[in-house]
This record gives structure tokens, C-alpha cells and sequence, in this order.
């Protein structure tokens, strides 16, 4: 082939060439085709973070548009007005645990994660301890919530991570309590809570004020008029992934790295926990 010929032949192509924008689309064999190569720690799952003020990305205004009170996807760099729009997610699986940080000024980082069940968490909660606690060893440890969940976009469905610290912890405590109080009937008669992931939870962003200064939240209400309006029933595919994500969390699937947390941090204007709302 001449490559004028070849030429031509790839101008043809190129017109010829559709995109799926606004179609459903059915791939047949070839769904998930050139993915079998790659395991679950190939994959990093993003971090949704509420931008503040002091947030990098709304310093340089990169990504364009950023704004405080925006929630920016740590993967994408994608930006959602979650202050007016909100964004639809459900509730996959919780995570606690305390992060030790060194302060700022003495270079910063993380030098350990601990499960609320170490011996050195269980003394900081015999003795009331609570919110951001200075060590002997002059570091910071810091108590963190997780909210893995699925974030439904549009027709876009993904997998992120929700971190709480500080203020950012009575928000979602309030949400754990919202879905733990749902009771529905079973066949049987029986009153029981359905799984976490059952309900859509509208997440947005509000605007709040302490003696520090002025910072945005996280809030979470039911996406509907209440529980009902918005539970998913088991056959749900949303329901379904949702439950395919919390098994991938309970069997060590999905890890959140050192990286990834300090990433988020950042991008919340938390610093390394040593800020007036520490990280997230």
C-alpha cells in the first residue's frame, strides 16, 4: 500500500469513526477485554475531599474552577459543586483507625496507622482523649473515619473514599446513626437493618464557622423523602456493586496507601494534621 493510500485509508477510518455519547451500548464478548492483566492493587481508588480555602488546587486554580466548598476527586481531578448539587452515593463499608503524623513544621508525614484496637488507642479512649492528640514523641495522632462508597454520577457509577478527621467526624457519625436507625419488615414478620449500602445518601457541602474561622463540611441526608423513597432492593445493580465493593474491602482487596492519604490531606488544606482543621 502506497502511503498516499494509507493515507486515505486512515482519513476513511477516522471519519468513519462513533463515539457512545447518550447510547447504551452493548460490547458482547468483548466487555472488560485488556483489563485481565491487572489486579485490584493496579487500580487506586480516589478520594473525594472537600476543597477549603487553603486548598492547593484553589490557591493555583488548577484545576480550573476550583473553588472552597467544591469536593475534588483525587484521581480524576475532576470538581463537583457538591454545595448546591450534592452528589449520590451509597454507603459501602466504614473504616477507623488513628494516623500519626509529624507535625508540619518538623518535616511532616506519616510514621504509623493504628487500629482503634492497639493498646496505645484503647489507653488515648480509657483516658476520654479525643480529636488531635500530641504524643511525648512531640507527633500527632490523629482519629479517622473512612466512608468507602459507591458515587453515582449521572449514569457513571465508581468507587471512593470519603475520609473524616476532626470536625468532619460529626457529620458522618450523624450519618452512621441516620442508617442504623432504618429498620424494615422481612417475610417473616421480623424487623431488621438492611445493609449499608440499601440507601441513596445525598453528600453535600455546607458552610460552617468555629472559633478557628470559617471552613467547609460535610453533610449527608437520605436523597429522597426519606429511607423508603430512596432503598434499593437486592436485585438493584447498584445494590449489587455496592455489595461487590464492601466484600473487596473485607477481604483486604482494597487498601488505602500512605500515599493516597496524605495526597488527600493536601488537597483539603489539612497539611499533616498540625492545621486548624486537621487532614480531610
Amino acid at each position: 500500500m502506497s502511503k498516499k493510500e494509507a493515507s486515505a485509508t486512515g482519513t476513511a477510518v477516522a471519519a468513519a469513526a462513533q463515539t457512545a455519547v447518550g447510547q447504551v451500548v452493548d460490547y458482547g464478548a468483548d466487555v472488560g477485554a485488556g483489563f485481565d492483566q491487572l489486579g485490584a492493587s493496579d487500580y487506586i481508588v480516589p478520594f473525594l475531599v472537600v476543597l477549603q480555602s487553603n486548598s492547593p488546587q484553589v490557591t493555583d486554580d488548577n484545576p480550573k474552577g476550583a473553588r472552597p466548598g467544591m469536593v475534588l476527586n483525587t484521581v480524576t481531578n475532576q470538581l463537583y459543586d457538591a454545595r448546591e448539587d450534592g452528589i449520590k452515593i451509597y454507603v459501602a463499608d466504614i473504616g477507623h483507625e488513628y494516623i500519626e503524623w509529624v507535625p508540619r513544621d518538623a518535616g511532616g508525614g506519616i510514621v504509623g496507622r493504628y487500629a482503634v484496637t492497639d493498646d496505645a488507642v484503647r489507653e488515648i479512649h480509657l483516658k476520654k482523649q479525643v480529636g488531635k492528640i500530641v504524643l511525648a514523641n512531640k507527633n500527632e495522632l490523629v482519629e479517622t473515619y473512612y466512608l468507602y462508597a459507591v458515587v453515582q454520577a449521572g449514569d457513571e457509577l465508581f468507587p471512593a473514599i470519603i475520609a473524616a478527621t476532626s470536625t468532619k467526624i460529626t457529620p458522618s457519625k450523624k450519618l452512621f446513626s441516620m442508617l442504623k436507625t432504618v429498620l424494615v419488615k422481612t417475610p417473616s414478620g421480623n424487623r431488621v437493618n438492611p445493609p449499608l449500602w440499601a440507601h441513596r445518601v445525598l453528600a453535600t457541602t455546607v458552610g460552617q464557622e468555629n472559633k478557628k474561622g470559617k471552613f467547609f463540611n460535610w453533610s449527608f441526608t437520605y436523597d429522597g423523602a426519606d429511607a423508603e423513597a430512596v432503598r434499593l432492593l437486592p436485585t438493584d445493580p447498584i445494590y449489587l456493586v455496592a455489595k461487590e465493593f464492601n466484600t473487596s474491602i473485607r477481604k483486604g482487596i482494597v487498601k488505602i496507601s500512605d500515599e493516597a492519604v496524605t495526597r488527600a490531606s493536601s488537597a483539603d488544606g489539612g497539611g499533616n494534621g498540625d492545621s486548624e482543621d486537621p487532614p480531610f
